[in-house]
């Protein structure tokens, strides 16, 4: 049997009578539907996370983070199944590389939908998935300063 393609011009005719050659064939065509339709927009991280698992603590309510990048300036997207609001972020100076704007504590549960005891560790999430987004290597910092998370290098 005559194959055209690139490189591919005759395949043997055991190849084609072989059952290992149509097992592969059909792991790799479902490989290949499950990468397209389930992990084709996920990092690795989140591949491994999700198939071994990973903590509350470090994924409140199945959350993650997307960002806007408008120059100097843009948005950090935080979504869960609870919720989904913006931050307005800006370049800074010095050791603080961005300024993420958060809602004061007054604002928390009207700007975001979530209950103000959950307020510290949304912004920790953010606070870390940031730094390990945005920093060379994950070498960075966070720090909550009233209504400013810095990300500093």
């Amino acid at each position: 049997m005559y194959i055209y393609g690139p490189g591919v011009r005759h395949v043997p005719d055991h190849v084609w009578r072989s059952p290992y050659f149509w097992i592969m064939l059909v792991l790799m065509i479902i490989g290949i539907l499950i990468y397209h339709n389930y992990l084709r927009n996920m990092t690795i991280g989140s591949i491994f996370s999700k198939l071994f698992g990973s903590s509350a603590a470090d994924n409140p309510g199945g959350a993650r983070i997307r960002y806007v990048n408008q120059g100097r300036s843009g948005y950090v997207w935080y979504e869960s199944r609870e919720a989904k609001f913006s931050m307005y972020y800006e370049f800074g100076g010095g050791n603080c590389i961005v300024g993420l704007s958060v809602p004061s504590v007054q604002e928390w549960e009207a700007s975001t939908g979530l209950p103000l005891d959950r307020r510290n560790e949304v912004l920790a999430f953010v606070g870390r998935q940031v730094v390990k987004d945005q920093t060379t290597g994950g070498k960075g910092s966070f720090k909550i300063e009233g209504t400013l998370l810095n990300i500093y290098a």
